[in-house]
């Protein structure tokens, strides 16, 4: 268990500039005592002049610091900005390079399909689309719920069943 001391308790930690200033009071205190009073005096001013000074060294310290950190974050943004500049220049060049494969692709799908265009192809297309054109009028009516199912068409019951006649359903 501690017990309480009789003298005074340690002093609180202290800046190290804080705890110079302490110091050298002291010391100067201590000088003063033996010093005769127009002595003690000028150091006492003296000390005052150098403080002062001291401090504003350390403030202008501070701003030079903070200085120097603005200008390092403003090299480390420029340098940042240019790799993104770069990163750009390179993926717009990618790009580029992709959409003129593709245009390139493009034109030898283009050119194959219609080497391959057979006449049986062509029939078909042909017959496809007739059909579409037929039916279309049929459908059109119930897609837009304004007639039930057209009757005749082959469709899919839930079975899985092929029924021909919308009425078996």
């Amino acid at each position: 268990m501690l017990e309480p001391s009789g003298g005074p308790s340690a002093p609180a930690p202290q800046p190290p500039a804080e705890a110079q200033r302490r110091v050298r009071r002291e010391s100067f205190r201590q000088e003063q005592g033996g010093l005769a009073e127009g002595k003690g005096k000028a150091y006492f001013a003296r000390e005052v002049r150098l403080t002062k000074k001291h401090e504003e060294i350390l403030a202008q310290r501070l701003l030079l610091l903070k200085e120097m950190e603005n200008d390092h974050d403003g090299q480390k943004t420029e340098e940042k900005k240019a790799f993104y500049m770069k990163a750009a220049q390179l993926a717009s060049k990618r790009n580029q390079s992709l959409l003129k494969d593709i245009r390139t692709l493009e034109e030898k799908l283009e050119k194959k399909v219609h080497l391959r265009s057979h006449p049986e192809m062509v029939t078909l297309q042909t017959l496809y689309w007739a059909s579409v054109e037929e039916e279309a009028p049929k459908w059109e009516q119930f897609l837009l719920g304004g007639a039930q199912y057209p009757v005749g068409v082959r469709y899919q019951n839930p079975a899985g069943n092929d029924v021909t006649d919308a009425t078996e359903r």
